[in-house]
Order: C-alpha cells, then sequence, then structure tokens
C-alpha cells in the first residue's frame, strides 16, 4: 500500500508541477490568465494588480511543488530501485536492456519537462 501510495504521489506531483505555470505564465499561462481575467469582469484598474497576485501566487506554488517533489524524489527513486530489482528476477537479460532503457527515456523526458522551469 505504501509503494502505491508513493507512486501515485508521485504521479500527481509530477503532473501538478506541469501545470504549475499555466495562469500566471509559461508556455499558456498569458492566454489561460487573460481568460480567468476576464471572466472575473475586472476594471481596467484591476487587471494589472489581479495579474500580479496570480503571478506571485503561481509562482509561491511551483515552489511549494517543486519542494515537495524532492523531499519525495528519494523514495521514488528507491522504489525504481526496488522495481528493478524484482524485474532481474523475471526478465531475460535482453528484456531487462529494454526496461533500461525506456525507463532512461521516461526519466530524461521528465526532467527535460521540468528543468525549462
Amino acid at each position: 500500500m505504501k509503494k502505491l501510495t508513493a507512486i501515485i504521489l508521485g504521479s500527481l506531483l509530477a503532473s501538478s508541477m506541469a501545470l504549475a505555470d499555466h495562469p500566471a505564465g509559461g508556455k499558456h499561462g498569458g492566454k489561460h490568465k487573460d481568460r480567468f481575467i476576464s471572466k472575473l469582469e475586472l476594471a481596467e484598474e484591476q487587471k494589472q494588480p489581479v495579474a500580479d497576485i496570480l503571478k506571485e501566487q503561481w509562482k509561491k506554488r511551483r515552489e511549494i511543488k517543486r519542494s515537495a517533489m524532492e523531499q519525495v524524489k528519494p523514495q521514488m527513486e528507491a522504489l525504481d530501485e526496488e522495481t528493478r530489482q524484482r524485474l532481474v528476477e523475471i526478465l531475460s537479460e535482453e528484456q531487462l536492456q529494454k526496461y533500461d532503457k525506456m525507463s532512461s527515456k521516461r526519466g530524461e523526458r521528465m526532467h527535460k519537462r521540468h528543468s525549462h522551469r
């Protein structure tokens, strides 16, 4: 059960980090922020202060999520190692090499996704 919880927590943190920039910045953030401000029907003098507050809060949110991810990272790495050790008993050498390659690519994609932030 602890393993499942760790996997779910890691997945949620990773996916939430991917969404962290949206309202305040990032690739799609401006569009989302504009839509958010539009739906609030703000007066012209309210738009910039609200945008500034949202940007600041989303930066803080991103840092909290980043910190949480750093805290669970050792547990996730231990889980990955345990998974590999269990697979060693089942997979052929060729299959294990494929597994390692797929795992490495997954790690590179995740690192790339989160390193540009």
